[in-house]
């Protein structure tokens, strides 16, 4: 039994050791960050619209050192700056239609945008308050009204929205945010 004691005893501890240097090799230090271009890549390879989120996300000066917090706040910006355009868009294009119908589905897109500047501001507010399930509430909700808007040129046979471009623009980037939301709404049920 003496002699079998200190074999057990190595054969433990080079187990141990082995599982340590194991574990070590796979988890990341906490002390080094990624680079951001690794966490564009990482958020942006997740997203159904991938050009576009890494054209979004490194086009922004301020994505240099963000975390994903940023990063999922530089998308609502943008989305907020979007939202807007196609506001003023449907403002002057009320203004020099004389088709009925367009006007009236204009109006309607008028203050269906009015309700989306107004969710993505919520949702940005959310996402600083790291309420992500509020933002992605928030999010969704201004996806569902912009589709609306386009949906509404489309109960008049041969109409077409001459929004539609800039409606899927504005869902791709609601869509990456609402992935980015994710993400951290993920990670802070992990820790939690």
């Amino acid at each position: 039994m003496n002699k079998i004691f200190p074999s057990l005893c190595l054969l433990l501890l080079a187990a141990v050791l082995c599982l340590h240097q194991t574990l070590a090799n796979e988890t990341p230090s906490p002390s080094v960050a990624p680079e951001p271009e690794d966490l564009i890549a990482q958020a942006c390879d997740r997203t159904l619209y991938k050009n576009v989120c890494k054209a979004i996300l490194e086009s922004d000066p301020e994505s240099e050192g963000s975390d994903f917090q940023d990063l999922g706040k530089i998308a609502l910006q943008f989305a907020s700056k979007n939202a807007t355009a196609i506001f003023e868009l449907v403002l002057d294009l009320s203004n020099s239609t004389t088709n009925e119908f367009e006007r009236q589905c204009l109006a309607d897109c008028s203050e269906g945008f009015q309700d989306v500047i107004e969710q993505v501001r919520d949702s940005i507010e959310a996402l600083q308050s790291k309420r992500y399930n509020d933002a992605n509430t928030w999010i969704t909700a201004a996806m569902t009204d912009a589709q609306s808007c386009e949906e509404g040129f489309h109960e008049e046979p041969g109409h077409d929205s001459p929004l539609t471009e800039m409606n899927e623009l504005f869902s791709q980037i609601c869509s990456i945010a609402l992935t980015i939301t994710n993400l951290l709404d993920d990670a802070a049920a992990a820790t939690a």
